[in-house]
């Protein structure tokens, strides 16, 4: 059997490895000249890896990136995500008592929103849920800054949407327990080990068209011969389907597929990756939280120099804040960074010496972060999405995994279970 996987991001390259290890031949098509998708560990900083992309194995036990990273030996650090340090308007920082104090009041707001009862309606966004729960706190500015905070790293942060473009009824998901743990080296890690294990990976190869006429599939690479095999794996990011970019023929997608398609949205978390001379922030710190910005914006400061072994801060932005950035140039994002880090730190804070800046939002291959549920769409939308076509299109992704949307994880399973049921056909 052949099988010609499109795209070689988690999703594709897990359908791939698992195909070869059962016998399939398997070709890897691949737009770019790299392999990972939307984990990308950037080099640009000489000796220091950068994942521009995904970042965390978000919950270590039984989740299948942690395996990958076992067979690989690739080293992770454990990250402690509860360590947070906060900052009022005028940058000073808050004592362990008060930041006590916003934690419960948070984690209160936050399971009063999560109570799915009474029932919420399909149309329904978290923007309600959310309106509702704060209206019945009686706080001080800062101390209702810290919880928006909260909210902010909650909503934004995690799915890349702000409240009113999240289902009330189907925006979480399911996670694994255990320690949060980046890569020191890079997430590519993972995927360049993976690749190393196929037999043909084709870089470049950008895919045009798709044609399951029959018998078997005909897959157009732009400015290349036609790749024909028996079925096709489609690991495209919503975004792109979204957009059209492939063509498939002899007719488009069934109607159901193209309205879940069109139904699901995709989000962004922007990641501004800034290097400074010197280290300026506490070190025991993981999370710093400058509590006098706007809705959020630059509210949410990574430290990553312990991993690093260079003094950097990324600066995390999810929604439309994610998106407002992403559209600036690097310069434009550099002073506005700097000058929030200088309104927290005050006159220690020194100029970044450099600036990484994510744009999967502009980037034509991806078109976003990840995706999500809007109010209207529901997770059956994921399912219409993974549904197969004629045992000749399979289609993989996190955007069509039930559970584990907006993941790697969630784009690994996706990939599994794609793989699995292209051999059911044998």
């Amino acid at each position: 059997m052949r099988v010609a996987v499109i795209g070689a991001g988690a999703a594709g390259l897990a359908a791939a490895r698992f195909l070869t290890k059962h016998g399939a031949d398997v070709v890897v098509l691949e737009a770019r000249e790299r392999v990972g998708g939307r984990v990308w560990t950037s080099d640009e900083w000489d000796g220091v890896p950068i994942d521009v992309g995904a970042s965390w194995i978000h919950g270590t036990m039984g989740n299948p990136v942690t395996d990958l990273r076992d067979v690989f030996g690739i080293e992770t650090v454990a990250t402690d995500v509860e360590s947070i340090a906060m900052y009022d308007a005028e940058g000073k920082r808050l004592g362990e008592e008060a930041q006590t104090t916003i934690h419960d009041w948070a984690t209160g707001v936050i399971d009063r929103i999560d109570r799915p009862t009474p029932l919420r309606q399909k149309t329904d966004s978290m923007l309600t849920a959310v309106q509702a729960a704060l209206t019945e706190l009686d706080l001080t500015a800062t101390f209702m800054r810290g919880v928006l905070f909260h909210l902010y790293e909650h909503f934004q942060n995690e799915w890349g949407a702000d409240p009113e473009g999240l289902s009330a009824r189907w925006y979480k998901d399911t996670r694994y327990e255990g320690p949060q743990e980046v890569f020191p080296g890079g997430y590519g890690q993972v995927f360049e080990q993976m690749a190393g294990e196929l037999h043909d990976v084709r870089l470049g190869h950008r895919v045009t068209a798709v044609n399951w006429a029959g018998p078997g599939v005909s897959v157009s690479v732009a400015g290349r011969t036609a790749v024909r095999a028996d079925c096709a794996i489609i690991t495209l990011p919503l975004g792109v389907l979204q957009r059209g970019s492939v063509r498939f023929s002899p007719g488009p997608l069934p109607p159901e597929k193209r309205d879940a398609i069109k139904r699901l949205q995709m989000g962004v978390l922007s990641k501004t990756w800034l290097r400074f001379p010197r280290v300026f922030w506490d070190e025991d710190v993981r999370i710093h939280a400058y509590l006098g910005t706007k809705d959020g914006r630059w509210s949410s400061w990574y430290a990553f120099h312990d991993v690093t072994k260079q003094p950097v801060l990324c600066g995390l932005n999810g929604g439309r804040n994610g998106w407002d950035i992403e559209r600036m140039p690097d310069e434009d994002i550099r002073a506005e960074a700097a000058g929030v880090l200088r309104r927290c730190f005050g006159a220690r804070t020194p100029a970044p010496a450099a600036i990484q800046q994510s744009r999967w939002s502009t980037d034509e291959l991806s078109l976003g972060s990840y995706s999500h549920v809007p109010p209207g769409a529901s997770n059956d939308d994921r399912d219409t999405l993974a549904d197969p076509l004629g045992g000749q299109l399979f289609f993989a992704g996190e955007a069509t995994h039930r559970t584990c949307s907006q993941t790697v994880h969630g784009a690994v399973l996706s990939g599994l279970r794609e793989a699995r049921r292209v051999l059911t056909m044998r």
